[in-house]
């Protein structure tokens, strides 16, 4: 094998240096608020810099990467930072005190930046910890708790919400909040029983369908005839209806309708919804609970035709992969509104909850205007599979069912301001 002639390395060394001496004042040029240097700072950009040095010398470079950093970081934003931990991932170097750095730079810097900046920052550390070696993310993560239990706990959500929807699991703000706090549990569970004998004029004609160890209350009185038409015509004109599932990538029809599910229509555009129909339900959902409107997700349409219903039963708490949970809570409670009427036989298209009634199951009809609410949760607290739900399938040829359902979260609703997006 050749020798390396003496000295080459130390020149590859020298100009390594004399590069990253160039790195070094790039960034300070840029993120300098004094500057005249106006040119934007670009991930890509800095990676290709990185990129230029050989990964045979990233031992030696270390101290110079984080010297930069320390410099740099010093008048650095936020996005800033964000940037340049795009960049050294995208490089792929290995420079562990740099990544702890940015880390703490970073955790320290989310305190006095708004939620976009938050957001994206939790995003880049997803990327980063994809690209990364193992020693790489422990120190990046080292760094990030330096600060991080300084960080208002919206915050903290945010940016593991960010992180965990771009597909990063960092451990370092435990698990999403799936469960509810008993007392909110208790009020919702209060709420329900009570809907049936309250005087209120909103819940009259309202009747317990069942008590123990669920209560469901049907009520009658949520939205006028006009706007339980309104609703369906709103889907209808506006070709808002999507198949509830479609056939895996592994099939010759991928991407199409599953047959026998329903289609739905979510109202979540903010001109659907707060269209006048779906701004009523969700209003009279809020009042209900007492709770604020924004908490009361975007109204949800279903369409079952005739031999469609749901292949399982499904719970309406949300699980705990679901990130919104993170921004949004879990769900509170179900509100299941009935639009229109069928002409179907007795006994067509119920709802069915199985795990009620002994495990036997309790089977409940709805007229046109009629709506099921009941909660998601124990009232401890915990999801509860109690509450699952199933569609029964309509057997009458050529009837269609109409369903409106909403639920009530924690937190802000998808699609609101400080909630998950819709």
């Amino acid at each position: 094998m050749a020798r390396t002639p003496e000295g080459v390395e130390s020149v590859e060394f020298g100009c390594a240096f004399i590069l990253f001496t160039s790195l070094v004042t790039y960034w300070a040029k840029t993120i300098s608020s004094t500057s005249i240097w106006k040119e934007p700072l670009v991930s890509d950009d800095l990676a290709m810099l990185f990129d230029a040095f050989s990964p045979d010398l990233e031992t030696e470079l270390a101290p110079v990467v984080v010297y930069a950093l320390q410099k740099a970081l010093k008048k650095a934003p936020l996005p800033e930072v964000t940037i340049i931990l795009e960049a050294m991932a995208t490089a792929r170097h290995s420079y562990d005190e740099a990544y702890k750095e940015l880390g703490q730079w970073g955790s320290q810097l989310c305190l006095d930046a708004d939620d976009d900046e938050v957001a994206e920052f939790g995003f880049a550390l997803a990327r980063a910890t994809q690209r990364i070696p193992k020693q790489c993310q422990l120190m990046l993560k080292e760094g990030l708790q330096v600060h991080l239990t300084q960080l208002p706990g919206g915050k903290v959500r945010l940016m593991a919400w960010a992180a965990e929807e771009a597909g990063a699991k960092l451990q370092l703000w435990g698990e999403p909040p799936k469960e509810v706090e008993p007392d909110l549990a208790e009020h919702i569970w209060n709420t329900c029983s009570t809907l049936a004998s309250s005087s209120d004029s909103r819940t009259r004609n309202a009747r317990l369908r069942a008590g123990w160890p669920l209560p469901i209350v049907e009520v009658s009185s949520i939205l006028t005839s006009e706007q339980l038409e309104s609703l369906i015509t709103l889907a209808n004109t506006q070709d808002l209806w999507r198949p509830s599932a479609r056939r895996g990538a592994d099939h010759p029809e991928a991407g199409q309708a599953l047959p026998g599910v329903p289609w739905t229509a979510l109202l979540s555009a903010p001109e659907r919804r707060t269209a006048p129909a779906a701004e009523a339900m969700r209003r009279w959902v809020a009042e209900a609970f007492g709770a604020p409107k924004e908490h009361v997700e975007a109204v949800r349409l279903i369409r079952y035709r005739q031999g469609e219903a749901a292949s399982v039963a499904r719970s309406d708490a949300r699980p705990p992969e679901d990130t919104s949970l993170w921004l949004s809570g879990q769900r509170l409670a179900v509100v299941m509104l009935q639009l229109n009427q069928p002409n179907a036989v007795p006994g067509d298209g119920l709802t069915d909850f199985p795990n009620l009634e002994e495990g036997r199951g309790l089977q409940l009809s709805l007229t046109r205007g009629s709506a099921l609410i009941w909660p998601t949760v124990n009232q401890d607290g915990t999801p509860t599979e109690l509450a699952q739900r199933r569609a029964l399938p309509l057997k009458t040829p050529g009837q269609v069912k109409y369903l409106a359902l909403t639920w009530l979260r924690v937190g802000p609703a998808p699609g609101e301001s400080g909630g998950a997006p819709a």
